[in-house]
């Protein structure tokens, strides 16, 4: 804006004719943000970034500053008014300092909701499935709609939920010891039953792309399908791939390219598994009943014994690792581990119902969220980073962002 410097018609200026508003500042325009925002009182900075979001890009300078004001309210006032910018407009800086800044110190939780059994997210945080009554629902999160239903078996059942929530894995391990099935179902309808298990599946995960499922079985098995057909795609286990675990799989994660599993096991290692080449996996020799690979770069988080979080540098190339970090969380607590987008940020989630917020770089915690009354036993960031979905064994879903 050309005339950004100059002051408005209501503005109150030195000199001026005009009678001066109530309220009003002796100065106007730029000058007068200058003025408020040079101000120790938090209110007055926050005046003065409402006033600049007015002045174009010359404005912006100040609002970009808020997000490093020592005052949280500054802050949130400055997030505020970016994302409102950011839903107007493309703006390349905006979009940078809104990814720079951290905004977890800022999040409440906006929505609670109460739901039935065996609660499974989908990895964007979008849609839910759970047990109600003779029925297993998929449920919008935003709408609080249900998006479909399949009827409920006399099994014991396990679910896992594609990105976009279409899709609707079941696994149903039989109470007599029988093999058990996989269905996948699309919209409510049967589309493929799988078999191949010969004892119960403990563990299921969806790629991101949502093309490939991953079945981890009691016997150390760990299968591959293709979602859209139900075929076979790969087998590791003991008699076919040297490395295989030799004990129940405890759990299984994707890399967010799809291109690496990780696969923890009760044998007491941790798996990275190439699903390009399918070759021996490379192996760390430590018990982990939680374990993942951060957006970017190869660095593994994963739970250790007595609930302590360690963080791992791999090289994969040259065969090499180093656990650099490790985050003393509460005894026996954490039970699950997400990442933020960028990887900077881990989230942890505690059997004592708490959300910890841990600098992965500065190798502390700087934050946590209470809220829950129960055990947390998953976390989903949305690809933003600025909206938090949590579910609790008390069949509670939690919902936090910036009000």
């Amino acid at each position: 804006m050309s005339n950004a410097d100059r002051p408005r018609k209501y503005d109150a200026v030195l000199g001026s004719q005009q009678n001066i508003p109530r309220g009003a500042l002796v100065l106007g325009g730029l000058a007068g943000v200058k003025q408020r925002w040079s101000s120790p009182v938090v209110e007055s900075r926050i005046e003065a970034l409402r006033e600049a979001i007015k002045y174009g890009n010359k404005g912006l300078e100040f609002v970009l500053k808020g997000l490093q004001d020592d005052s949280e309210k500054v802050q949130y006032i400055a997030y505020i008014l970016l994302k409102n910018c950011q839903e107007s407009q493309e703006k390349s800086e905006i979009n940078r300092a809104l990814r720079a800044y951290l905004p977890y110190r800022l999040f409440t939780c906006i929505k609670t909701i109460k739901t039935g059994n065996k609660l499974t997210l989908n990895s964007t945080g979008t849609a839910i499935a759970y047990q109600k009554g003779k029925n297993i629902r998929v449920m919008n999160l935003d709408r609080e709609e249900t998006l479909y239903t399949i009827p409920k078996s006399a099994m014991r059942e396990m679910y896992a939920l594609c990105p976009d929530a279409d899709i609707l894995v079941r696994v149903k391990n039989s109470i007599h010891r029988n093999s058990p099935e996989i269905e996948i179902w699309d919209r409510g309808e049967l589309k493929h039953s799988l078999y191949g298990h010969q004892l119960d599946i403990t563990v299921i995960a969806i790629a991101p792309d949502g093309k490939i499922l991953a079945t981890g079985c009691e016997d150390g098995s760990i299968r591959l399908w293709q979602m859209a057909t139900g075929k076979l795609l790969g087998n590791f286990s003991t008699h076919l791939i040297f490395g295989s675990h030799n004990s129940a799989v405890s759990h299984l994660a994707f890399s967010a390219d799809g291109h690496t599993l990780v696969s923890t096991a009760q044998d007491s290692t941790i798996k990275l598994w190439d699903l390009r080449t399918r070759d021996r996996p490379y192996t760390l020799k430590l018990f982990s009943s939680y374990a993942l690979l951060s957006p970017v770069g190869l660095i593994l988080a994963a739970i250790a014994w007595q609930g302590k979080i360690q963080l791992w540098e791999l090289n994969l190339e040259k065969k090499t690792n180093h656990a650099f970090c490790t985050f003393d969380d509460r005894t026996y607590s954490t039970s699950v581990l997400t990442f933020s987008p960028y990887g900077r940020i881990l989230l942890s989630g505690g059997r004592d119902g708490k959300i910890s917020f841990w600098d992965v770089y500065g190798r502390s915690q700087f934050h946590e969220l209470s809220g829950h009354e129960s055990a947390i036993d998953s976390l989903v960031l949305n690809s933003s980073g600025d909206r938090l979905i949590s579910t609790d064994r008390g069949k509670v879903i939690k919902i936090w962002e910036v009000r």
